[in-house]
C-alpha cells in the first residue's frame, strides 16, 4: 500500500503589489486563490540596476507576516564558462 502526503499549506496564490514594493523587491503570498490577506512574503534586497547582479550574490527571504524566517533563496554569482 502507497501512502501519499497531502502538503496542508499549499500555495495557490502569488502577487506583485503595486510597483513591487519599490525599490526592493516583494511577491504576497497566498494560501488559498480567495483569500483576502497574504499569509507570507518574499523580500528581496534593494536592487541597483543589472551590472550587481554580475559579482554580488543576492538573497531572498520568505517570511511569514507574523515575523518569523520560513526560507531563503540565494541567487549566486554566474560562474565562468567552461
Amino acid at each position: 500500500m502507497i501512502s501519499t502526503q497531502v502538503n496542508p499549506n499549499p500555495i495557490s496564490k502569488a502577487r506583485v503589489p503595486y510597483l513591487g514594493g519599490g525599490c526592493a523587491p516583494q511577491i504576497d503570498v497566498y494560501e488559498d486563490h480567495d483569500s483576502p490577506r497574504p499569509n507570507g512574503r518574499v523580500n528581496g534586497p534593494c536592487c541597483f540596476g543589472g551590472c550587481s547582479e554580475l559579482c554580488c550574490e543576492s538573497k531572498f527571504m520568505y517570511r511569514t507576516l507574523d515575523g518569523r524566517d520560513v526560507s531563503r533563496v540565494r541567487k549566486l554569482v554566474p560562474g565562468g564558462a567552461e
